[in-house]
């Protein structure tokens, strides 16, 4: 039987054969996509249980409704957020209020968002050295 020294079944045999006990391939633990999605998740309940349920101040209204319609709320305009937003209006008609809808999927921008950040700080910080 012969296998690539590629695949992690091999690294795993090799391992074992010269002494040094291996993680089992399936039993790596990814601890740093843990930390991200655990990240992700305290900031998604944060934005949740403070959400704003209905329009807030400022341009959020504007936002909203152009959202709603599809419709340019400024010259330069914010089409990426319009189409999501609109996609979302769509998507979550289940939920009454537009608005909240909106404000759901900035929530959603925000925790993938923070998951990104957390992501690329412990690639960064495993490059410079501050790894485990």
């Amino acid at each position: 039987m012969s296998h690539s020294s590629g695949t992690t079944e091999g690294r795993a045999t090799a391992g074992a054969a010269a002494g040094k006990p291996g993680p089992a391939p399936d039993r790596v633990v990814r601890t740093d996509r843990l930390i991200a999605a655990a990240t992700a998740l305290a900031a998604g309940i944060v934005y949740v249980l403070t959400i704003a349920p209905t329009v807030s101040f400022w341009d959020s209204g504007e936002y909203i409704t152009c959202s709603y319609i599809a419709g340019i709320p400024h010259p330069p305009g914010v089409p990426m957020f319009v189409l999501m937003g609109r996609f979302f209006t769509i998507l979550l008609s289940f939920v009454p209020v537009v608005a909240l809808r909106v404000n759901l999927m900035c929530m959603l921008a925000g925790v993938g968002s923070i998951a990104l950040v957390t992501r690329l700080v412990q690639r960064w910080a495993g490059r410079m050295g501050f790894g485990p």
